[in-house]
């Protein structure tokens, strides 16, 4: 609120909280596009690269870090990883194999899981693992109480019934 000064001296204007916007200029219900619900297993943000056939829910995501290092071995220079909303990207290109998992696969597909964080064994859901050589596995975990993922060692990682 403020008070104008001069001729019109006394009169006072309100100016009222203007409402918030997105980022498609449209108040809050109105836009299509962001008031559509979020995929299952897809971040609100989501990175790729100009160069990239897929986005990725991770910006260090091991595929993502694969493709710039194939881009290299080929004399190609890499494109910056950007971020960028969901929607923007989801009906025009794929999805990694890796990061999002949870949703390619579906969460009807998920197994349920224990994973040690802070010491402790906790409930999430199974997505998927992968051979990182030696022997080794990376297992990607779900977390539905914060519909995150999270990559563990297969130590970390048992399945339950």
């Amino acid at each position: 609120m403020r008070t104008i000064f001069g001729p019109k001296a006394g009169i006072r204007i309100i100016n009222p909280e203007k409402p918030k916007r997105c980022i498609h200029d449209f108040l809050p219900g109105q836009c299509f596009v962001c008031g559509r619900e979020i995929p299952f297993g897809i971040y609100e943000t989501v990175y790729k690269t100009s160069g990239g056939a897929v986005f990725h829910n991770l910006r260090d995501c091991a595929f993502l870090a694969s493709g710039q290092n194939f881009a290299t071995s080929r004399g190609k220079g890499n494109h910056p990883i950007n971020p960028t909303p969901w929607h923007s990207v989801f009906n025009s290109i794929g999805a990694c194999e890796w990061c999002c998992a949870a949703h390619n696969v579906g969460r009807e597909n998920l197994k349920r899981c224990q994973v040690v964080t802070d010491g402790q064994w906790v409930d999430a859901l199974w997505v998927r693992d992968r051979q990182v050589g030696h022997g080794w596995q990376e297992h990607l975990v779900y977390f539905e109480s914060s519909k995150k993922i999270a990559i563990f060692k297969s130590k970390d990682v048992k399945l339950t019934k």
